[in-house]
């Protein structure tokens, strides 16, 4: 028993009893005002339940996941199952995404030496094929390896934050990139193009990074928004900046989802690996710019992409 000073005794105040109960919080509003990531296990250490620390930190995928166990994850034994705590979230986060990049900057290296042999292997065959049917088919094999060769460039500059090589190319060169690029993906849909920009717009930077990254933001577009979303790309170089604005009328996103568009790992669609906008925006910052996005649920998405102009005599 504690027992209370005298002089302490005065300064307690009981409020009177309430006649009305009050709804008290709930276990989920307690788990997520935790600092710590924890994950409830079912007895065959599937992932049951999960806090929104955990949630931001592995993802929504993990519910229904078998978790094998970390060495920074503490375990305590609950009456049908387990409980996981991680830890801090923000500095799993940061240990998680560390190690990802270190993984994904491997695995990007080990996959480009086999690209390229089939890559050249299609060459090969395109140069000594005569039949058009196959011809188209190994064009679209070329275009494949082509896509997949983007994507390792993308990941490669998330992981280290800057450009492996620079070079100067016009405005125009990017938009007919951009269009050739989104043939396939665009194919069916509603589209308005306003294009404003002269001869003499020029960018720095890689131009394939460049539209490889854009095209994650067209690809989530469509991949949400479905068969009937319509868009809306328009391109404008004025006043020494290039201004990229690609707006959707798609179910748009709510506020919370909105402030996390960008993070790494935070994904609005099934089968997502919310890693799109995050190399979008590693992207664009490579290049000196600015990425950034409007929306409210049922008014769709825009994203607008800032890059700075440069002169004519840095051609």
């Amino acid at each position: 028993m504690i027992a209370l000073r005298s002089d302490t005794r005065s300064d307690i105040r009981l409020a009177p009893p309430r006649r009305r109960p009050v709804a008290a919080p709930s276990l989920d509003d307690i788990l997520d005002a935790l600092p710590s990531a924890l994950l409830v296990l079912d007895r065959d250490r599937i992932v049951v339940e999960a806090n929104s620390h955990a949630l931001a930190l592995l993802g929504r995928e993990v519910i229904g996941a078998y978790w094998a166990g970390s060495s920074t994850a503490e375990e305590r034994p609950l009456r049908h199952g387990t409980l996981v705590c991680i830890g801090s979230a923000p500095k799993d986060a940061d240990a998680q995404l560390q190690a990802m990049s270190r993984s994904q900057a491997a695995l990007a290296h080990q996959i480009r030496n086999p690209l390229t042999v089939a890559g050249l292997s299609v060459e090969c065959l395109l140069a000594t094929e005569d039949d058009d049917e196959a011809r188209k088919r190994l064009e679209r094999v070329r275009g494949s390896l082509h896509a997949i060769e983007h994507q390792i460039r993308n990941a490669l500059v998330f992981v280290r934050g800057e450009l492996a090589e620079r070079h100067t190319f016009a405005v125009s060169e990017l938009v007919a990139a951009m269009r050739d690029a989104w043939t396939t993906l665009l194919d069916g849909h509603r589209v308005i193009w306003t294009e404003a920009y002269g001869d003499l717009d020029f960018v720095a930077g890689d131009l394939a990074t460049l539209v490889g990254a854009l095209t994650n933001i067209v690809d989530n577009a469509v991949s949400i928004g479905g068969a009937d979303v319509a868009l809306c790309i328009g391109v404008d170089a004025s006043r020494g900046v290039l201004r990229i604005a690609i707006a959707d009328d798609g179910p748009g996103m709510d506020r919370a989802m909105l402030a996390r568009a960008r993070e790494p790992f935070v994904t609005g669609r099934a089968g997502g690996t919310g890693l799109g906008l995050a190399i979008v925006d590693a992207v664009v910052k490579a290049h000196d710019g600015t990425f950034a996005l409007d929306s409210a649920l049922g008014e769709g998405t825009c994203a607008h992409i800032e890059l700075p102009l440069l002169g004519e005599a840095a051609r």
